[in-house]
């Protein structure tokens, strides 16, 4: 095969660009509006308005604008909806600084902004099948590269935006929000040939509104993958945004009573989430698509558990990023799943119910997480948000549709795609037991609590050792469940012998964890910097390079 000609890759390469720039864009206003509001209102409850303002269009853009973005088409509407959203926040400086911004045009402002951006969002991710496929580049690679964006915005863009209102102020940084957007359009519009996605934009029937939305819903619950994929991820959202809303902030004051562990803590679940998502897409495609979508799920349910101990700050560092790490393949894997089962001229419908269903269930879990900390307290709390985590798990790792994650469907985009891409099996000689791994879970998990709810105490010793022996029974357990070979035996000698290996290594992490207590407490506030500019400056660009490179996806 030869290489592939870089103009091929252009298009790809645009579209990556203009969704770096206006996720960045999104997240400066995230804190630019409500810091504008308060400092020219001085009103806090001014400013829970506006943030309201700011998520119901997003639920209802996602429910119903999707139709509109099949329609006009998915690069059309990428262009139109960053050009609307860019206006629209313009419009508040330009208002403030001339004729005057009432409270309410404000609200309508951010409300029709929010409600231009999410259709732009979900036609950029409905272009990427077609963009990969031209460019060579493996659909999970693709989308890892993608979600990859979203982490490195956040991680980047919080901490910059912040920089940027303190030395320009809140009426600057709109500025610059609104010119994120037109050179995200201009990106997408010279970047991306109309003729590259005018075949999808033709298979879509004609019909009435009311048809086509029925049509997409109609389509999301019969195709049983998807809409369990949809599902779970609604779950997931609902479990684990109150973690970084709600609890870590009350955890970080209750346990260490600073803002630099806070800080700390937040980074180590982004860079952890960061790579995730990189790892995914550089080794992902190799892997048993149900077994790493059920093992991100059972794998993120210790960190609630070890965190529930109150552990050094070292310990919660790396259950943080442990978390982080199960969960940065999570939405990769489902967008390239949702890409090959979803013909293009229903993609963005798809997409939008889901993201919209996802940003109704996290205000929720935010409201009764903290309700249930009024009642059980943090350390509670997050035992029982592991528990649910867990049961969940296993339920994922049972659920029938998604024994078929496996079984790559050739859709008239990925047809291309499919006949590089393996189907995954099932292995003669790795034949896991299901049973065995599940009974190995539990002991693993109730001895990782006790050894680290144990650290620096009185009882130290009698608990630790009963932690240690039932991490011990729990791994054995689980590794004669993996069988390496058809052979138990086997899996139980692997699994101890590995045993010893993390114990030693945990030790290590136990004593480090007595000494980083009293270091970390001199760090100032800006200690997690290092960590953000080593990932974005370093990891993502080395990563996105390989990522996209074709000579590595043919491997």
């Amino acid at each position: 095969m030869h290489d592939v000609v870089p103009r091929q890759r252009i298009p790809i390469l645009a579209l990556l660009a203009a969704n770096t720039i206006s996720q960045l864009g999104n997240v400066l206003a995230l804190l630019a509006i409500p810091w504008f509001v308060y400092a020219t209102t001085g009103s806090a409850a001014k400013t829970g308005f506006t943030g309201f303002a700011n998520l119901l269009p997003v639920v209802v853009a996602g429910l119903f604008g999707g139709v509109i973005v099949d329609r006009i088409g998915h690069r059309q509407a990428s262009i139109i909806a960053d050009v609307a959203s860019g206006l629209t926040l313009a419009l508040i400086p330009i208002l403030h600084l001339t004729i005057g911004l009432a409270f309410w045009q404000l609200l309508v402002l951010v409300f029709f902004g929010a409600l231009l951006d999410m259709p732009g969002s979900t036609a950029r991710q409905s272009l990427l099948p077609e963009l990969a496929t031209l460019g060579q580049v493996k659909l999970e690679r693709a989308n890892a590269a993608y979600q990859s964006i979203q982490q490195t915005t956040s991680l980047v863009g919080l901490p910059l935006a912040g920089l940027l209102i303190a030395t320009l102020g809140a009426t600057n940084v709109l500025w610059l929000d609104a010119a994120s957007f037109a050179i995200s359009a201009g990106l997408v519009a010279v970047g991306v040939p109309a003729r590259l996605v005018a075949a999808a934009a033709r298979e879509r029937p004609s019909q009435s509104y009311r048809d086509d939305l029925l049509e997409g819903w109609r389509f999301l619950r019969r195709e049983r993958v998807i809409f369990s994929l949809t599902v779970a991820n609604s779950v997931g959202n609902f479990l684990a945004a109150p973690l970084f809303a709600v609890i870590l902030p009350i955890y970080a004051s209750q346990v260490f009573g600073s803002a630099v562990h806070l800080g700390l803590l937040l980074t180590g679940a982004a860079v952890g989430s960061l790579v995730g998502a990189i790892l995914y897409g550089l080794v992902g495609v190799r892997l048993s698509r149900r077994s790493l979508y059920a093992g991100s799920w059972l794998v993120g349910t210790v960190p609630f558990w070890i965190l529930a101990g109150t552990p050094p700050i070292v310990i919660a560092l790396v259950a943080l990023a442990l978390l982080g790490l199960a969960e940065g393949p999570i939405n990769p894997l489902m967008y390239t799943l949702s890409q090959e089962r979803t013909p293009a001229h229903l993609r963005a419908r798809v997409f939008g119910a889901r993201m919209a269903l996802a940003n109704i269930v996290s205000p929720l879990g935010m409201i009764a997480a903290g309700l249930l900390i009024e009642i059980v307290g943090v350390q509670g709390t997050l035992i029982g948000i592991g528990l649910a985590h867990g049961v969940f798990a296993i339920a994922v790792l049972r659920h029938r549709p998604f024994y078929s994650l496996d079984v790559i469907v050739a859709t008239p985009v990925t047809i291309e795609m499919c006949a590089v891409q393996p189907t995954h099996p099932p292995s003669r000689v790795f034949s896991p037991d299901r049973s065995l791994l599940l009974a190995g879970l539990m002991p693993l998990s109730l001895g990782l609590i006790l050894m680290v709810t144990t650290v620096g105490r009185t009882n130290m010793q009698v608990w630790g050792l009963t932690g240690a022996l039932l991490v011990a029974a729990g791994w054995i357990i689980g590794g004669m469940g993996l069988r390496p070979g058809g052979s138990r035996a086997r899996g139980a000698l692997l699994a101890s012998s590995l045993y010893l290996g993390i114990g030693l290594l945990f030790a290590i992490i136990v004593e480090a964890g007595r000494v980083s207590d009293r270091v970390i407490d001199a760090l100032p506030p800006t200690a997690s910097y290092p960590l953000v500019i080593l990932s974005v400056v370093v990891l993502w660009p080395l990563a996105m390079a390989r990522l996209l490179d074709p000579r590595s996806a043919r491997t």
